[in-house]
């Protein structure tokens, strides 16, 4: 009896510990066998996950210079190391720099950050705005410098390798920057690591000045300066209201202007009608020269002939001379214009013609031999017949006289 209780609570000893151990083994994964992950381990032992979490990388300084939100992946320039691209989701902890969440849409490309990731599976974990970083939104600022530094105001600031300068979400060199843009610059101590292009810059190209040379140009309230012949204005970006003026004559219209890019404005449309017409007075060598204007001919340009503003065909011949065209661009009241013909020379020719009033001259004294022989001729024959006339008339004379004697 007592043998069969013992055996009993031994049985339901068992029972108990394998409910215990079944119970323990729900609360983490139900129905699998383990791979060795749950296999008790000694002191100092490192899991896998373990080992990520050393390789994984935590706060290092970056610069953002790319978001593809469609397919949730950011590219960064990593401080001292090299460009990588890692995916994000809805979960990754992303703050500003005082350390409140914000969104990945709060984040401008050119932002400097502190990076939270693990480089096996290229994914980032974290990610907050450095709040160790100054930030300067500022124009006048003078790249063009001789070593790897910016003036602003007198201070200098280096940079490096590093520096990441952004322009319309996009990369660029600094170099494209000039002092007009409005920039916001990121950087520690006196070392930039990020240039924000805020408002960049365009070109405006005048063309057709000639009226208005030495008068006043305004571009709103950023340029004014005078005008010069066919000049380039380096313009900030944006919608202006442009307007020329001189002595009593002005125009104005709205422009804008993009950035990087160049537009072109003609002066003449800022013209009257009778502004727009000019001048142009030839001189031309030879005299009697034939001149062409878009293939209409000028019968008398001893006078200053009248044309529109534009381009103009001008065409010169003459008998003997090289063909002169030239199209030339008309924009001022008055234009002289002094052509000279060259002259066609070609030796071929001029042998050939001397050759050929050579053998004229030949053939001329051939011939006049020749008459000279036939005249000789001629006369010889005359007077031989003139001769047997002469001789005939003679011995008939000479038989009348005969005949008459013997009658007598």
């Amino acid at each position: 009896m007592k043998h069969r209780y013992v055996k009993q609570l031994v049985g339901l000893s068992f029972v108990f510990i394998l409910s215990v151990m079944t119970a323990c083994g729900d609360s983490e994964v139900t129905g699998r066998i383990s791979g060795g992950r749950d296999v008790a381990r000694l002191p100092g032992a490192v899991t896998s996950g373990q080992i990520e979490s050393v390789t994984a990388a935590y706060g290092e300084l970056a610069v953002v210079t790319g978001l593809d939100s469609e397919n949730s992946i950011i590219t960064l320039k990593v401080i001292g190391k090299r460009t990588i691209e890692l995916s994000y989701s809805g979960g990754t902890d992303i703050r500003d720099d005082i350390g409140e969440a914000i969104s990945m849409t709060q984040i401008q490309i050119g932002e400097v950050v502190l990076i939270d990731y693990e480089p096996g599976v290229n994914k980032l974990t974290g990610m907050s705005i450095s709040g160790g970083e100054w930030h300067k939104e500022v124009s006048g600022v003078n790249v063009k410098t001789k070593g790897a530094y910016v003036e602003y105001k007198g201070d200098k600031y280096t940079y490096d390798d590093n520096l990441v300068v952004i322009s319309d979400g996009a990369r660029c060199e600094i170099e494209d920057i000039e002092q007009i843009d409005e920039l916001l610059i990121k950087g520690r101590d006196k070392k930039i690591d990020s240039i924000i292009v805020m408002n960049g810059h365009g070109y405006l190209q005048l063309k057709d000045t000639n009226f208005y040379e030495g008068g006043i140009i305004e571009v709103g309230n950023k340029v004014i300066t005078e005008i010069k012949p066919e000049m380039k204005l380096l313009v900030p970006e944006g919608t202006y209201r442009l307007t020329v003026t001189k002595d009593k004559n002005t125009g104005s219209k709205e422009i804008t202007v993009k950035r990087g890019s160049e537009q072109v404005v003609s002066l003449l449309q800022f013209q009257s009608e009778g502004q727009r017409n000019g001048n142009i007075a030839f001189v031309i060598s030879p005299d009697g020269a034939n001149l062409y204007i878009d293939k209409k001919q000028i019968l008398d340009y001893s006078k200053m002939v009248e044309v529109t503003y534009g381009e103009h065909e001008i065409v010169v011949t003459a008998d003997g001379y090289k063909t002169f065209t030239r199209t030339v661009n008309i924009d001022s009241v008055y234009t002289p214009m002094e052509i000279e013909l060259e002259e066609i020379y070609d030796d071929s020719e001029e042998s050939t013609d001397a050759g050929s009033l050579k053998q004229t001259e030949e053939v001329t004294a051939e011939t006049a031999a020749q008459k000279s022989d036939t005249n000789t001729e001629t006369k010889t024959e005359i007077k031989t017949e003139t001769t047997t006339k002469t001789n005939t008339e003679a011995t008939t004379v000479n038989l009348t006289d005969i005949v008459s004697g013997l009658f007598q």
